[in-house]
């Protein structure tokens, strides 16, 4: 029997930790890559491949994404946070909405708004998780630096998710939509607010142990980073350029002007100054020297 699986992207967040990038403009919109790609293109087209329809959360700038998307496109709903909230606070204001028979489908793929995916089989993913009846599964990467951290048992499930484990959990899950919802309503009949529920530690991790949680591990020549910082959504920008500059069609650059792999953002303005190399110019940024740019914190090549 097939089952329907819908998109959920959360991308409400204010970006803090890309400012001054984010001082006026979302993170999710961005650039990424090229001057016509923004970091939410990456994991609404992975999302697009595999759901019936895809529900983005916003919230801080959401007027700009109003103006990103096609309004026309019946299978994209825009949902607007009224109030800075997380993944699970952001769910919860929604109950009413989303709890519509149907809307959510079996299944709900969720990827944050943040996330360059690229390559990562989620028909595969899914499959595996309605063949196995899973509560919950999430997906894995090897180890990085930084994250939670998941370790398995000898069948797939989780068992523990923490500081410890061998795999990084990436914030990607596919969750069944009947026990999303259970556990929404577990918490408002519990007296949380949409101020403070977390959808990791209130949904995902009290889950395990008690429910079936599975671990689904990135396969082939995937890519995934979570670009939420100076130095990964520079890094994430170079990789995909391939070292040459990104300049928003929006941007003014004078003609003489020095740029050498840099990013170059909507509305910023660069006049003929030094030498410009591996830095970021935040959207509506005027330049007159140097000094005027974002420049990663460590040399990358």
């Amino acid at each position: 029997m097939s089952c329907e699986l819908v998109g959920y992207i959360p991308a409400g967040g204010l970006g803090e930790r890309l400012r001054p990038l984010t001082s006026s403009f979302p993170k999710p919109l961005l650039l990424m890559g090229d001057k016509a790609n923004r970091v939410i293109d990456f994991p609404v087209s992975s999302v697009r491949k595999v759901a019936s329809r895809i529900l983005v959360a916003t919230g801080y700038c959401h007027e700009r994404f109003n103006m990103h998307f096609d309004r026309s496109d019946d299978s994209l709903i825009i949902l607007r946070d009224k109030m800075l909230l997380n993944v699970g606070g952001s769910l919860l204001q929604h109950y009413r909405l989303i709890s519509e028979p149907g809307l959510l489908g079996d299944n709900i793929l969720m990827i944050p708004g943040d996330h360059v995916v690229e390559s990562v089989d989620f028909g595969e993913m899914h499959a595996i998780h309605a063949e196995n009846k899973a509560d919950i599964t999430i997906g894995l990467v090897e180890k990085r630096d930084y994250g939670n951290y998941v370790c398995l048992d000898g069948l797939g499930r989780v068992v523990e998710m923490g500081e410890k484990g061998d795999y990084s959990y990436t914030g990607i899950c596919i969750i069944r939509s009947v026990f999303l919802l259970d556990r929404l309503n577990d918490a408002i009949r519990a007296g949380w607010d949409n101020t403070t529920f977390d959808f990791g530690k209130g949904v995902v991790v009290p889950a395990i142990g008690r429910f079936h949680v599975r671990g689904y591990c990135f396969k082939g020549d995937y890519y995934w980073d979570d670009v939420g910082t100076i130095d990964r959504y520079y890094l994430n920008n170079m990789r995909l350029s391939r070292g040459d500059n990104i300049i928003s069609v929006s941007a003014e650059v004078a003609d003489k002007s020095q740029i050498t792999r840099s990013v170059v953002l909507d509305g910023a303005r660069v006049g003929r100054v030094g030498k410009i190399r591996e830095a970021i110019i935040p959207p509506g940024g005027v330049v007159n020297c140097v000094a005027d740019c974002v420049f990663v914190r460590r040399k990358i090549n």
